[in-house]
């Protein structure tokens, strides 16, 4: 296999209004937007309030138009519009901190519009109409439901590298079973809290978009990026005015928690940062997850165990994670997750076989990305603080890994296996059939 394909590099402009990461991707008279706004002044409490009104903006309207209005306004202007809480995860481990997040894209001509409507819908959004309200926020408690239900996995993981991760915290309170229970009572007791809802909707708005801490993203040509900065201005953003609070995070805490849901089988996940355990995570763990999720565990989970899906996810240096799939029982599977340091140890495939995983690792590496979503991985390592190689010195060591280097990650498998807490998303009788020392929670209510 030959080089990576060189991506154009990202530059950081500091002479525009607002700080701006400047990428020269080429776009095909297309321009993508994107502005950071950070959220490390808010309390830990606070946060759920943020992905409720992301969920909101653009659904409500504004003070220049009606929510078909804004809704017809950004199908005539703009590609998409879309709003998202997320976490930001720095070198060290315990450095993270939550960004709200504003996307959008628009053709060249429509370059004014990609200035004006985020800042229409991030400043002027009215939060009124208390009935629009309780429809949204109602559909957001049963698309968290279904995605317990069909992606258990998911949520499984998410949850245990939750009960070590202070990234893992942040999420589940922005976006997880914390924030699932917070919207479940808010839908519960609306009528009560819709006054008080509202308040605090319009406070965080006008203490979120200010201009300190906010980052935007442009991806387009110059011509349309002097467009767009001559349009922008400040994007109306003024300075903070809640002064210097930092926000609090919670220390992890490990729960061994199994979660009750209308199912007759279960999701198992188990998840940790490397850091955390000291681990130096480089492209060689991508060759070796490739071999336990497709070898090991398949054998063992799927085709012995009967479970529909299982894998070793290698998240970069973030996160490591064991999981399962619409699983007939937990107890065997964990059982095999142990084993799986012991059979790395003995890890010793066909060359064609090993070539096979190193070939696989790569091409995913390496599998081309559409402009906005290079742009986005991109914005990500700049935030996480990656140095500039990163990407090229991880895809070297999954060229160069061996049968010996990864038969090397045998004693690190077993730590990841023994120190990664476990979490159950399934069905009530294969979870009280469990000796695995879980609590059952009934999550759904």
């Amino acid at each position: 296999m030959g080089p990576a394909r060189p991506e154009p590099a990202l530059t950081v402009d500091e002479t525009t209004p607002l700080p701006c990461l400047k990428h020269a991707i080429p776009t095909r008279g297309l321009s993508y937007a994107l502005a950071y706004f950070d959220l490390s002044h808010l309390t830990f409490d606070e946060l759920p309030y943020v992905t409720i009104m992301a969920n909101l903006m653009r659904r409500l309207p504004t003070a220049q138009h009606t929510a078909d209005e804004l809704d017809s306004h950004i199908g005539a202007n703009l590609g998409f519009l879309s709003l998202s809480a997320e976490v930001v995860s720095e070198s060290s481990w315990d450095k993270v901190r939550p960004v709200l997040t504003i996307s959008a894209g628009a053709l060249s001509e429509k370059i004014e519009a990609l200035a004006q409507i985020p800042r229409e819908v991030w400043a002027e959004t009215l939060f009124e109409d208390t009935d629009r309200m309780r429809d949204v926020i109602t559909q957001m408690r049963i698309a968290q439901e279904q995605r317990f239900l069909m992606n258990g996995h998911s949520a499984a993981v998410a949850r245990s590298y939750s009960y070590t991760s202070p990234a893992g915290v942040l999420s589940e309170q922005l976006s997880g079973v914390d924030f699932y229970r917070f919207l479940r009572e808010l839908v519960e007791h609306f009528d009560e809290r819709a006054e008080d809802l509202c308040n605090k909707l319009r406070d965080l708005q006008k203490r979120i978009f200010v201009a300190d801490g906010a980052i935007v993203s442009f991806t387009g040509s110059d011509n349309d990026y002097r467009t767009y900065w001559d349009a922008a201005g400040t994007l109306g953003l003024g300075e903070r005015i809640d002064g210097n609070v930092n926000l609090q995070i919670p220390a992890p805490v490990v729960k061994n928690e199994a979660f009750i849901i209308p199912s007759d089988v279960c999701f198992a996940g188990k998840a940790v940062d490397p850091r955390r355990l000291d681990l130096a995570v480089d492209g060689t763990w991508g060759v070796a997850a490739g071999a336990l999720s497709f070898d090991y565990l398949w054998n063992e989970i799927r085709v012995k165990g009967g479970a529909y899906g299982c894998g070793f996810r290698c998240a970069a240096d973030r996160q490591l994670a064991f999981y399962t799939y619409r699983d007939p029982a937990i107890d065997p599977s964990l059982e095999r997750i142990d084993r799986a340091g012991a059979w790395l140890r003995s890890f010793d495939p066909a060359p064609e076989v090993f070539e096979g995983f190193i070939v696989s690792c790569v091409s995913g590496h390496d599998a081309p990305a559409k402009p906005y979503g290079l742009a986005r991985r991109q914005d990500g390592e700049f935030f996480a603080k990656r140095p500039v190689d990163w990407r090229e010195t991880r895809r070297n060591a999954m060229l160069s890994a061996t049968p010996e280097k990864v038969r090397a990650l045998a004693d690190d498998i077993e730590r990841v296996a023994a120190n990664a807490p476990v979490c159950v998303f399934g069905g009530r009788e294969i979870i009280e059939a469990s000796t695995a020392g879980l609590t059952p929670i009934d999550l759904l209510g």
